[in-house]
């Protein structure tokens, strides 16, 4: 994996997580500073190059964005992938989630939180809701244990873990938006993709080490996790 790095005079943010003896953890979120007005275009520059220098395939868009930040930047991203090409799969909240829902985003993820505080609604009402914003768009919204709901044009359907695990939850978000995005380049069916997601976030929540993954972990809890169709 190449990374692209964007010059800023802000600090990046820290997550310290402590980690009980019982495996129980509490996350401690910094927030981001606010940036400044040279950072969004420098940022926004590197993006366009990489859309340039790339096969059209799946773009993520993932994480709260700093304040200072352009109310459209997610809706900008979504709006150049698409036209050169790319699927993008949005995980964020509220306005910017909004915008990129507006922009023609393919699949979205927010969380319980995120999901409550953009449509004042959770579980299968919020996905509901939000999925109104655009019924061509797939929703599959997280809620930790309690696992996934998903609604889209593919079909409804609620997947959920074979039992709660407990560990480090600091990148399960982010490992679960990777097993979509790989689902989604390879045209995995959506119940394949949705137990990969689960498989992948529980083994990220029982690594110690945030944004680690066992693969042969993947591959038992995504064959242990269940997949039901919503009518």
């Amino acid at each position: 994996i190449a990374m692209t790095g964007v010059e800023s005079a802000r600090p990046t943010r820290r997550t310290v997580t402590i980690v009980e003896d019982d495996g129980t953890a509490t996350a401690l979120n910094e927030d981001g500073e606010e940036w400044a007005a040279a950072d969004w275009p420098l940022m926004r520059a590197a993006f366009d190059d990489l859309l340039l220098r790339s096969e059209p395939g799946v773009v993520v868009l993932t994480g709260s964005v700093p304040p200072g930040t352009p109310a459209t930047a997610y809706a900008d991203c979504v709006a150049a992938a698409h036209d050169r090409g790319f699927t993008t799969i949005v995980d964020c909240s509220g306005p910017h989630l909004i915008a990129a829902i507006e922009a023609g985003a393919h699949v979205v993820k927010p969380n319980r939180h995120e999901l409550l505080a953009t449509v004042d609604a959770e579980g299968m009402e919020g996905v509901r809701r939000l999925r109104e914003q655009a019924p061509q768009m797939t929703v599959v919204a997280s809620d930790g244990p309690a696992g996934l709901l998903c609604d889209g044009p593919a079909g409804r359907w609620r997947a959920v873990p074979s039992r709660p695990l407990i560990g480090n939850p600091t990148g399960a978000g982010d490992a679960l938006v990777a097993a979509l995005a790989l689902g989604q380049w390879r045209g995995t069916p959506w119940p394949d993709r949705l137990t990969h997601a689960i498989g992948a976030s529980g083994a990220a929540v029982l690594n110690p080490v945030a944004g680690q993954v066992d693969p042969s972990l993947v591959r038992e809890l995504a064959g242990q996790a269940r997949c039901e169709t919503i009518g």
